[in-house]
């Protein structure tokens, strides 16, 4: 008799999916005023900047859900990420 087991790497697969989706929600919710980088990754306790960038605010403006408050300037010292509305 055949028993499924879950495997330890697929519910890993899955919490971190949905520690992602947290933390994409967290972004989103306190974008909702025009936040710097170094805002947001305060808020989410990310020190890394680049990998925070990386990890979410890259992948939240491909979608479209976050915009540049600077969008001819992207890579301005002034660049805030708004959530789109």
């Amino acid at each position: 008799m055949a028993t499924m087991r879950s495997s330890p790497k697929s519910s890993d697969q899955v919490s971190d999916q949905v520690d992602n989706d947290q933390v994409t929600e967290k972004i989103l919710e306190f974008c909702k005023i025009a936040r710097t980088k170094k805002e947001i990754s305060e808020h989410i306790g990310y020190k890394n900047l680049i990998y925070m960038t990386r990890k979410y605010i890259k992948p939240l403006l491909e979608s479209g859900n976050l915009v540049y408050t600077i969008p001819d300037k992207t890579k301005s010292r002034f660049q805030k990420y708004l959530t789109k509305k």
